[in-house]
């Protein structure tokens, strides 16, 4: 459990002066000074050296922000920022402290028993470690990583699934039903049950059914398929998102595996969507899938009842859909 992760996803308070796309800021629960402001980046690490240059670049940008905010605000004469990393990292989550600084305010670093040595050996030291040229190489190596793991998804067009294009046409793909869905939550955010991150929820609908790649495409009715649904895309995810650099592989695990957790907002909504788009398609063609699998209304509802968890108006709408074909005869109870 992440405290911050937990203000992130709202099921924790905090008073928030700012969010944006990669990161929040909000007031310290004990400050050091009125004005205390932690900035937490939305990706989990314990340390500078853990994140990604983009969350990084961000997170520094929201922070000269912060402390003009705070020099206006106090009429502060300076501040402080501070960070500590790794194990003394005491939230096990990267956050910078900013907070306004006054004159005899008490607050001091304690440096430990000394003195410590300030010498060309002590740099030398250091540089040994330094990157240099090995950082070209890591970055041609993640540049190949991510182009691999672009070029390995493109199968996921030749992945196809029971559902079939609107006017009757050919079965859609995996790559069509996710693209499709992308557009989808973002042109129905309105209609979510509560305030969702949409990039986050678009990102879930790109990538879920990357799995299938592996592992296939399971039809929702199929209670055979069903049962080793999860252990053949457990075996996929990692196989095909181990293709990506190791941070990125762990953020985009994380997605998938928060939507199929379905706990958060996102993943409700998400789901939702995976749920709307086939049923709307299914439902311009007269419901010709379902006749063609023998599909009940139990068994149709069983799923898109669960619609309302992430939006009650599409709830609505697809249990609309559902009784008008059981009068015109496509489905039975």
């Amino acid at each position: 459990m992440c405290v911050f992760c937990d203000i992130i996803d709202r099921k924790q308070k905090a008073f928030i002066l700012s969010e944006t796309e990669k990161t929040i800021a909000f007031l310290d629960i004990d400050p050091i000074n009125e004005g205390h402001v932690l900035i937490v980046p939305k990706y989990h690490a314990d340390s500078v050296d853990l994140l990604p240059p983009d969350v990084l670049a961000e997170l520094f940008k929201e922070a000269q922000k912060i402390a003009r905010v705070i020099k206006k605000t106090y009429s502060a004469p300076g501040y402080s920022i501070m960070q500590n990393g790794g194990e003394f990292c005491d939230f096990g989550h990267f956050h910078l402290h900013i907070f306004p600084r006054y004159q005899n305010d008490g607050f001091g670093f304690n440096y430990p028993q000394g003195p410590f040595e300030c010498s060309e050996a002590v740099l030398n030291k250091l540089k040994e470690n330094m990157p240099a040229e090995k950082l070209e190489k890591e970055d041609k190596d993640r540049l190949k990583k991510q182009l691999d793991f672009a070029l390995e998804i493109d199968k996921e067009k030749e992945i196809y699934r029971q559902t079939h294009l609107s006017n009757h046409g050919r079965r859609e793909n995996d790559a069509e039903h996710a693209w499709h869905m992308a557009i989808m939550a973002y042109l129905m955010r309105e209609y979510s049950n509560t305030p969702v991150d949409i990039k986050k929820v678009m990102i879930m609908c790109l990538i879920h059914d990357i799995v299938e790649i592996d592992a296939g495409d399971t039809y929702a009715y199929d209670t055979e398929e069903l049962k080793t649904q999860s252990d053949r895309e457990e075996r996929a995810k990692e196989r095909i998102f181990s293709l990506l650099p190791e941070d990125q592989k762990k953020e985009l695990t994380a997605l998938v595996d928060e939507f199929n957790n379905y706990e958060t907002a996102e993943s409700k909504f998400a789901h939702c969507m995976d749920n709307v788009q086939p049923l709307m398609l299914n439902d311009s063609n007269g419901g010709a899938d379902w006749i063609e699998h023998g599909v009940s209304a139990t068994q149709i509802r069983g799923r898109q009842g669960k619609n309302k968890l992430g939006s009650k108006v599409l709830f609505e709408y697809t249990d609309d859909i559902i009784r008008r074909h059981i009068n015109e005869g496509h489905i039975g109870e």
